[in-house]
């Protein structure tokens, strides 16, 4: 399954700003990958890309991001994955790094960790 999807980033302490992604998901092979992209629909771009912010567009923050669950014969599974994310708003790598380990990766837990009990994993 593929998605574009837009998610809007508001932390009190900086400026708001978003993500647009292409996300793609493998049930089959119990995989996720989300990477930040360029769509019309969403004018703008990061830092990262020639096309640089317009004055009409909110920051645009960077991600690349994937993983996968690998179901083990004893009932438990194993969660491996890979993050980069840049919040483009001016702020040191660890600041990004603490809100991706103290704020995304708990709350991602959560979801995965219901969503295998949710699907017997």
């Amino acid at each position: 399954m593929r998605e574009a999807a837009c998610a809007g980033i508001s932390l009190p302490f900086l400026p708001k700003s978003e993500f647009v992604v292409l996300n793609i998901t493998d049930k089959g092979n119990l995989t996720f990958v989300s990477k930040s992209i360029i769509h019309p629909s969403r004018p703008g771009a990061s830092v990262y890309s020639r096309l640089g912010r317009t004055a009409q567009s909110p920051a645009r923050s960077l991600n690349t991001f994937g993983y996968t669950i690998t179901p083990w014969a004893d009932g438990s599974c194993r969660f491996a994955s890979a993050n980069y994310m840049d919040l483009c708003a001016g702020t040191p790598a660890k600041l990004n790094n603490f809100i991706n380990m103290k704020i995304f990766y708990p709350m991602l837990r959560r979801r995965i960790d219901r969503a295998v009990k949710k699907n017997g994993l």
